[in-house]
């Protein structure tokens, strides 16, 4: 019986090790069971009536069988679980790099950043002596998806991080070859063995090299999804606009179907939902993104799973550009403890900074906006622009009129992203406020810049976060030429 067996595998150490394990489980059937087997002489397992009378405290009859069966499957589970996890212990103990794929892996489920931040190269450098590179490239895709999560968006971190993914390949490739290679030399050890066999060895020339398979058939299987699945995301960022939006939702349409079989992730279904809402604030389309945004939290507040805070960061921005200032100040708050320490931390904190503003609070802007340092191109220029506005909400507009040079100087000397558009941007402010300054009434001039306000929001492709100042401005003219 499977029971028999399994248990005479184990020396009397493990015994111990089980009969503590079994002591610590809810069901108390089975350390009752487990000695009754333990105290057992024979060469088979006890009788059925012994086995019951052990679990149950009363006696067996054939009636009674099934619940008997049921308690020696449950018996084995346990027994199975002790032998994978003393297979998998001494698995990563005898290799050093599935132990440190393991700890890395630990490290970033309990978001250890520091730490991980700080080992995962050690962990790298020494997997690359070891003569099985998928165990270096499973190290190195774990980090590629960290860098992805956590690590800050520049340039030059992108380059490096293209570089990784181009070693990753060539260690996965590598694998790749290892592998094809033994399983050649398997497949000539097994016609070996059956020339020697079929005693046909003698009629076979001294030299039957073959040469190695060089070249891998890469067309695309038609039926296999995750093939296909793969080759679309890839489509997701070769495509732009309406085209863009529609193989996205497809993406969505098949990742929901698949997680309906209980086959594909739930949390490729949220990257997807904030993929769309992206896309569609690029189409200036926020409220249609805020519903996907929406819906990405509320499935995760319905599946008990954590939100993605790219998700919570899209959400709060698609409120601010609506106007929706309340919303955004109480989804901040809900989400706060998944918000600080994050990489959208800075970022969210500007957007709640603007919130303020729009709101004509301009001391609680200033005291919510983030250090500057280690932010992207676009974050630094609105959280320049914050300080402006706040001077003139105060009533400075000496000190509003002085940081828009002082922008315009950081960008004139300065190479950054989006360049173009911060001048533009920033030379309208310092337009109104010189009208605001003197008192104009020039009801020409005013409809100008509102004109090219609402030109510059109307243009596609212009990064959601830009829209910030763009709205605060807009507003606030018309509401200045309406006085007027």
């Amino acid at each position: 019986m499977r029971t028999w067996q399994l248990f005479k595998s184990f020396s009397d150490k493990e015994l111990k090790e089980i009969e503590e394990r079994l002591a610590s489980k809810k069901r108390k059937s089975l350390p009752s069971l487990f000695n009754a087997i333990k105290k057992h002489k024979g060469d088979t397992l006890p009788s059925k009536e012994i086995l019951y009378k052990a679990a149950f405290g009363e006696d067996y009859t054939s009636k009674k069988d099934y619940l008997l069966r049921n308690e020696l499957r449950h018996l084995n589970e346990e027994f199975y679980d002790f032998i994978a996890q003393k297979a998998f212990l001494s698995h990563i103990n005898e290799n050093k790099p599935v132990y440190h794929y393991y700890l890395a892996s630990g490290l970033a489920d309990r978001k250890l950043n520091e730490i991980l931040e700080a080992d995962i190269d050690d962990f790298i450098k020494q997997s690359q002596q070891t003569v099985k590179p998928k165990l270096l490239a499973a190290l190195l895709d774990l980090k590629l998806l960290w860098n992805i999560q956590h690590q800050f968006k520049s340039p030059a971190n992108i380059e490096a991080q293209k570089a990784l993914e181009n070693e990753y390949i060539a260690q996965e490739i590598r694998g790749l070859k290892y592998l094809i290679r033994e399983h050649e030399a398997r497949m000539a050890y097994l016609e070996y063995t059956r020339l020697i066999i079929t005693n046909q060895l003698k009629d076979i020339p001294n030299n039957t090299i073959t040469p190695p398979l060089e070249t891998l058939d890469m067309s695309v299987e038609p039926n296999d999804w995750i093939e296909n699945q793969l080759i679309t995301k890839k489509h997701t960022f070769q495509t732009q606009g309406e085209v863009k939006l529609q193989v996205l939702k497809d993406i969505l349409s098949r990742q929901e179907k698949l997680f309906a079989e209980k086959i594909g992730r739930f949390d490729a279904m949220i990257v997807s939902l904030n993929n769309i809402a992206n896309e569609l604030f690029l189409l200036r389309r926020p409220a249609e993104a805020a519903i996907y945004l929406a819906d990405s939290l509320q499935r995760c507040i319905d599946h008990k799973r954590a939100p993605h805070i790219a998700n919570i960061q899209n959400y709060i921005l698609a409120q601010l550009i609506l106007g929706n200032y309340e919303e955004g100040i109480r989804a901040y708050e809900t989400y706060k403890k998944d918000i600080v320490g994050s990489r959208s931390e800075k970022a969210i904190a500007i957007y709640i900074a603007y919130i303020h503003l729009f709101l004509k609070e301009p001391d609680k802007a200033l005291a919510d906006l983030p250090s500057t340092n280690n932010v992207l191109d676009i974050h630094h220029f609105t959280a320049r622009q914050v300080y402006a506005i706040a001077f003139y909400l105060r009533g400075d507009l000496e000190l509003a009129q002085t940081e828009c040079r002082n922008i315009q100087q950081m960008l004139r000397t300065k190479q950054a992203n989006f360049k173009e558009e911060y001048l533009t941007i920033n030379s309208l402010y310092n337009e109104f406020f010189r009208l605001v300054s003197i008192g104009s009434a020039d009801t020409d001039k005013l409809k100008v810049l509102e004109e090219r306000l609402i030109h510059l929001r109307a243009v596609e492709k212009l990064h959601g976060d830009i829209q910030m100042p763009i709205s605060w401005l807009l507003k606030e003219v018309q509401e200045f030429s309406a006085q007027a």
